[in-house]
């Protein structure tokens, strides 16, 4: 399950616009599809629209991906594109007295 965050509660993040046709005369309507995030959180297993949501232009600005997580060998092993940026060391240097 890949889960994406957005600071804004009800975001909705439109990857594929609905369209509507005239077919003999009638008009048609071709669903589109949208992430509608509820409390900020939208979760998905689909991988088409997991691709959507990497490729939309807002994302890494209106919302995230957030890695899944699982137990390991008392170490957390991150799944995912995304994998946590290493920290830096401060080295220690000597103070001129």
């Amino acid at each position: 399950m890949i889960r994406f965050i957005s600071p804004h509660a009800n975001y909705c993040a439109i990857c594929i616009a609905t369209k509507i046709q005239i077919i003999d005369g009638r008009q048609v309507m071709e669903p589109g599809f949208s992430a509608q995030f509820r409390d900020g959180n939208y979760s998905t297993d689909d991988p088409t629209e997991i691709k959507l949501l990497r490729g939309h232009p807002r994302y890494k600005y209106d919302f995230y991906e957030i890695p899944e997580t699982k137990p390991g060998l008392g170490v957390d092993v991150v799944d995912g594109p995304h994998q946590p940026a290493a920290k830096p060391t401060k080295k220690k240097t000597k103070g001129k007295k």
